[in-house]
This record gives structure tokens, C-alpha cells and sequence, in this order.
């Protein structure tokens, strides 16, 4: 039942890729791990027309972590094995190294990007975890139970990255991230992206000049 419930998923995906593809619609997307033939045919398509771009996360390549972590989601070799599938196609693909938790997966930053290169991704970015509303106190519980003896510190970090608070929702300033181990993990990822040639090309910058009107919608009004 649920790979039947994912091929009817993937296919509503194709025929969504069909109709950008054929109303020249770019599609940026963050895609789900599992595959079918049907998606990675739109997908390489599109990516012929320079319309797609994919971003894959990876939050961890260490698998007792990601029991803890992500226990129901795909692993980060299935992740890197997708991106690898899908650059073989000839579709750009940004990898995300994400989210980043300080003493808990941030050791894992520079082999994520060594090996999300080594699979195929042209580009990448992290995100500093952030915790709004109630994912904050099931983040403290899960810290509890997983780290005891480093839930405190970890905290302590995250708050000091945030102006003293563990999560700033002020839509300026919600996704910059302050203080030493901010700056550090920022001043890491460039260094390491640099060094592997990440983010040279702007695989971003997809085709704006192919959009056609599928109607005249203006004559329903």
C-alpha cells in the first residue's frame, strides 16, 4: 500500500512537471528521495530546457544519528544515491545540508559536502536549525532523551545564535544567524564549498523566456 500510495503520488508529480514543461514554467523544487521512471523522464526533460532545478537535503551520514534523528526518512547514502541518479540525467542538483545541530551533526558539515559533490551536485547551501512554536519544546524533549549530557549546551548555542531566544520569527532576520559558533559553521561551509567548487555555477538561473499562456484566461472575465 504505501509504495502504490508513492507511484500515485510520483505520478501526479510527473503530470505537473508535464504541464510546466509544456507551458514553459521553471520549476525549482525540493524533491522527495523515491523515485519512479515516470518523474525522472519529466524531470530530465525539463532539465533540457534549462526549467529544473532540484535541492536534496542531508542531514546526516552517520546511521546510528539518523535513527534518532529521522527514523522513518531515507538515509543520507539513499539521499546521496538520488542526487546521484538525477545529476546522471543531466538535472542540476543543490544540496542541502540541513538542518545544522550544533554538537549533534555539525562534525558531519564538510563529508556531507564532500560527498553530495562526489554524487553530482552542482551547488549547495545549510540551514542552522531553527525551532518555531511548538517544535521547540519536542526539540528539547528529543534532545533530553538522545543527549542528555549535552542538551544544555546545545541550547545555550542555538539561543546565542538568535539574540537569546531559541527561535527569532522576525521575517529579516529570522534566517541569519549570529554569534562565534554561527560565524564559525558559516566561515566552515564556504571554505569547504569553495574548496570543492560548489556554487560556481548559478545552476539557479533557469529559463524565464519559454512561458506560453495555456489559454486566453482573460477572455473568461
Amino acid at each position: 500500500t504505501h509504495i502504490s500510495q508513492l507511484k500515485r503520488k510520483n505520478n501526479q508529480l510527473a503530470a505537473s512537471l508535464r504541464c510546466c514543461k509544456n507551458s514553459g514554467i521553471r520549476s525549482p523544487s525540493l524533491l522527495v528521495v523515491v523515485l519512479f521512471a515516470a518523474t525522472l523522464i519529466s524531470w530530465s526533460e525539463m532539465a533540457a530546457l534549462n526549467l529544473c532545478s532540484v535541492a536534496i537535503s542531508v542531514t546526516t551520514l552517520e546511521n546510528d544519528l539518523k535513527r534518532k534523528l529521522e527514523p522513518r526518512a531515507p538515509s543520507g547514502r539513499t539521499r546521496l544515491a538520488t542526487i546521484e541518479s538525477l545529476s546522471r540525467r543531466g538535472i542540476p542538483v543543490t544540496l542541502m545540508a540541513a538542518p545544522m545541530i550544533p554538537y549533534v551533526n555539525d562534525h558531519e558539515m564538510e563529508q556531507i559536502l564532500r560527498s553530495g559533490s562526489a554524487a553530482g551536485a552542482l551547488s549547495a547551501r545549510y540551514i542552522f536549525i531553527r525551532l518555531p512554536r511548538e517544535v521547540h519544546g519536542m526539540f528539547a524533549e528529543w534532545l533530553a532523551t538522545h543527549f542528555p549530557e549535552r542538551a544544555a549546551k546545545v541550547m545555550n548555542v542555538i539561543k546565542a545564535s538568535r539574540g537569546g531566544r531559541a527561535y527569532d520569527s522576525n521575517f529579516e532576520t529570522r534566517m541569519r544567524d549570529t554569534g562565534n559558533f554561527a560565524d564559525l559553521l558559516d566561515k566552515r561551509f564556504q571554505l569547504e564549498a569553495r574548496r570543492l567548487g560548489l556554487n560556481t555555477k548559478r545552476n539557479a538561473e533557469l529559463e524565464l523566456g519559454l512561458f506560453t499562456y495555456p489559454g486566453k484566461q482573460l477572455s473568461l472575465i
